[in-house]
């Protein structure tokens, strides 16, 4: 299960944890009755960083495509290359932001590999700072 938590902590979910259908986040699978309500909570409110960890990478995405479109359309004579520099550039800049939580959440499943024994306050208490 905290593997599932961690890769939802990346934006990736299924098994456990699944999109929300009103798309506000990631939410457990109500067939999971080995948890208490507290832990549900607790799980639900950690994995709400990775749901926006998805959402601003789709816009990264979306935003270096449509920059790369423009500026080959530019590259052949159009000059459409121009628009969106503002855009490409707070693209860039969340970007790095994306990587550096990414590297946090390496850092923490090294930790939970380390000690398998972390409780699940621990991995929580660490996206904690991400959100």
């Amino acid at each position: 299960m905290i593997h599932e938590i961690l890769l939802a902590l990346l934006g990736h979910v299924g098994g456990l944890l699944s999109e929300a259908k009103d798309a506000d986040g990631f939410v457990l699978d109500p067939e999971v009755d080995c948890l208490t309500g507290a832990e549900r909570n607790l799980i639900e409110h950690a994995v709400k960083v990775g749901f926006y960890y998805k959402q601003l990478s789709e816009f990264v995405a979306s935003i270096r495509k449509h920059h790369l479109q423009r500026a080959a359309g530019a590259a052949g004579g159009t000059g459409a290359g121009v628009f969106g520099h503002y855009a490409y550039g707070l693209a860039k800049c969340i970007e790095a932001a994306l990587d550096a939580y990414q590297e946090r959440v390496v850092t923490l499943e090294a930790q939970v590999l380390h000690e398998p024994s972390l409780p699940l306050a621990h991995i929580c208490s660490a996206s904690d700072d991400d959100r």
